[in-house]
């Protein structure tokens, strides 16, 4: 059976905010006792949930925003994530094995470990622009995010390094704005990156990020 999971949570934080701009942060600490971890066993075909029994996560998250003009305001964010497992005995780790062919189960403690899908360093920065012309609204969007190391397995064995993608979209809506026409570009520089990485004892597989995208929509507002 899976023991309930708990957690204390503190959080301190500030916000100020003048005419044209506005900073936001916040620090906190999260203690959890019987961490739930969803675990897949590829042999039998199920997921299932364990308990670690202990994790403590800290950081500091920031948001920045000023009105340069009218027509444009700049966006920032930072965050700073430590998060680790203070104690997880019997967690599973995949060992690729020496002749290459799958992986051997060891089960250990991970205690010290970081914790999956926490990475360190978070970071955004965008800027928009909005300008009524005479036949409509115009809208630009840019935005560039980072993110730092994240680990995928509580062995911390396989990992994503770190990336950093761009994302850009124009668009305009004509008249009264019943209409909108969108063109955007998503990870402009087809930056790869791990999205995920999962093991088992026949394999390992890696899940990519979405690479360059590249669409248009149209809304319609009744």
């Amino acid at each position: 059976p899976v023991e309930p999971e708990t957690i204390s949570a503190y959080e301190i934080g500030m916000k100020a905010k003048q005419a044209s701009w506005r900073f936001d942060i916040a620090a906190f600490y999260y203690d959890y006792s019987e961490l739930q971890v969803a675990s897949y066993d590829f042999n039998a075909g199920i997921q299932t949930i364990r308990n670690a029994a202990e994790a403590e996560i800290y950081g500091i998250d920031t948001q920045f925003e000023v009105q340069l003009s009218s027509s444009i305001l700049l966006r920032s964010g930072l965050s700073y994530v430590d998060a680790e497992y203070q104690s997880f005995p019997g967690s599973i780790s995949f060992v690729p094995k020496a002749n290459g062919q799958g992986n051997d189960v060891v089960f250990f403690d991970a205690e010290g470990n970081k914790m999956l899908r926490a990475p360190e360093i978070t970071a955004n920065v965008g800027a928009e622009y909005r300008k009524m012309l005479d036949f409509g609204l115009l809208e630009v969007n840019a935005n560039i995010y980072h993110s730092g190391k994240v680990y995928f397995t509580t062995d911390n064995r396989y990992s994503e390094d770190g990336f950093t993608t761009m994302d850009l979209a124009v668009a305009f809506a004509p008249g009264e704005g019943r209409f909108k026409f969108t063109l955007f570009s998503n990870n402009i520089t087809d930056e790869y990156y791990a999205r995920n990485v999962s093991a088992s004892n026949n394999q390992t597989g890696i899940s990519p990020g979405l690479p360059r995208t590249i669409g248009a929509s149209i809304e319609y507002n009744l």
